[in-house]
């Protein structure tokens, strides 16, 4: 987590967006974190997006009286990154309509 905000805090940016982002059962659900092509591939990146959404996840129930979570999530990953096994293709979502940006900036 403290890795995830220090990239946000110092080398980038997070931009919110109107995205496709709706609550079903309390979950939202729909919800995309593109990241941009300028952000270096890092291994440990994906899994601290995770952690953050997590533990955010966790705080939103708890500060609404258990009334709301993350429930899904899609991370988008820039096209110059290597492919993985773990990456599914991409179907409608795309940087510019994704709820969330992650930028490298300066």
């Amino acid at each position: 987590m403290r890795y995830l905000l220090a990239i946000v805090l110092t080398s980038s940016m997070l931009v919110l967006t109107d995205g496709k982002m709706t609550i079903t059962d309390n979950a939202y659900t729909g919800i995309t974190i593109a990241i941009h092509e300028n952000v270096p591939e890092e291994a440990l990146l994906l899994h601290n997006i995770e952690d953050a959404f997590t533990k955010a996840s966790q705080f939103l129930y708890e500060a609404t009286r258990n009334r709301a979570y993350f429930g899904e999530i899609t991370v988008l990953v820039p096209e110059t990154w290597h492919s993985s096994p773990i990456y599914d293709a991409v179907t409608i979502e795309t940087y510019g309509t994704s709820d969330f940006r992650l930028e490298a900036t300066g």
